[in-house]
């Protein structure tokens, strides 16, 4: 597979999940499950392409050692730096500590990039003669092709082992609605054409094409959101006490999301006194609208019901101004808006036959 030595490895970004909806009944919640257990895919990544560029600066060193008037210390150094970093990531276990140490390791690569040209002038390098050093020692490099190949089978592993986990959830789903009595025809034939992907997936998967898989995952993404619309739907003759329920738990969820983006913030030293003002209101609302659901006050429910999915429009604005405050990190803008526009679904589904 044709790789890129220059390329800086690209941050995956975790602050925001989909924030999904589930079905009402109990033993019937179904939703596109947030499975974290890809972090060993994203170690297996950064091994490969911090060895590849380990690699290539190898090579650049050896290289600038043949030009006369260099100096290779700089170079040297900021390659025990990298490699220093680079065996950080064996001990981290979380997509924010591995996205924090890719951050760090990004500026020594700029570092190494800007101090390679300098030594270049000096040494009137050509840059030819250095890219095919480079190519060398990057193409056809055992240890990297067996870090590339553990990559792709780390992912595959992974990712099928996720679909199999939310096809076996929706199944768990659809069994019980049928117990409970619901017609289940439409979402049984939905989850079989879902099911009837997974070769596809493992087909792309194992093809490493990256646009073909990105295909097949959106499919497979699409028809998990319309079984969960065909799931909600099936659920429209529910009492209103389940509802209500519903959608405390609905907002629950939603708020939990929120304190889990607002730490993550905080870890980035981002101010988030407003975001944490309104998480806590949506917090204290939903508590409320729970007691006078718990004490059958089914109105006195609706109220605070009502008052927490106008805390979640909140907090999605003060997302949203977070977003635009940093709207030079475009990772950390776009997801905070992808989470803003999430709320504002949530707080309309909260809202919608309460």
């Amino acid at each position: 597979m044709k790789t890129n030595t220059w390329s800086i490895i690209a941050c995956i970004a975790v602050l925001a999940a989909v924030l999904a909806v589930p079905a009402l009944a109990a033993g019937t919640d179904y939703s596109y499950p947030k499975l974290d257990n890809s972090v060993a895919s994203q170690k297996a990544h950064i091994a490969w392409k911090a060895a590849e560029r380990e690699t290539g600066m190898s090579a650049s060193i050896a290289y600038i050692g043949t030009l006369n008037g260099t100096n290779t210390a700089a170079l040297e150094s900021l390659l025990a730096q990298y490699r220093e970093q680079e065996a950080q990531a064996a001990t981290l276990s979380t997509h924010t500590g591995l996205d924090n140490l890719l951050r760090e390791m990004n500026p020594v690569n700029l570092q190494f990039r800007q101090e390679l040209r300098n030594q270049m002038a000096a040494g009137r390098g050509r840059p030819a003669e250095l890219k095919a050093q480079v190519d060398a020692a990057v193409k056809g490099n055992p240890a990297l092709a067996s870090l590339e190949s553990t990559y792709w089978s780390t992912r595959t592993t992974g990712e099928l082992a996720n679909f199999d986990i939310r096809v076996q959830r929706a199944g768990t789903v659809l069994s019980n609605l049928s117990a409970k009595g619901y017609d289940t025809t439409q979402a049984q034939a939905k989850l079989t054409e879902i099911t009837a992907l997974r070769s596809a997936l493992e087909s792309a998967l194992n093809s490493h094409d990256r646009t073909q898989i990105k295909a097949v995952q959106e499919q497979i993404r699409t028809l998990f959101s319309d079984l969960g619309q065909i799931v909600k739907d099936l659920q429209v003759q529910v009492p209103q006490d389940r509802r209500i329920q519903f959608h405390i738990n609905e907002g629950n969820r939603a708020v939990a999301r929120a304190e889990m983006i607002n730490a993550d913030l905080q870890f980035l030293d981002i101010d988030t006194s407003m975001a944490e003002q309104y998480t806590g209101a949506a917090k204290a609302d939903l508590a409320a609208a729970q007691a006078a659901l718990d004490a059958d006050n089914f109105n006195g429910a609706k109220t605070s019901l009502n008052a927490a999915r106008q805390d979640l429009k909140s907090l999605a604005q003060a997302y949203r101004d977070i977003a635009a405050r940093y709207k030079s990190d475009a990772t950390t803008a776009s997801t905070l808006t992808a989470t803003a526009a999430a709320l504002d679904n949530t707080a309309v589904s909260m809202g919608s036959d309460a």
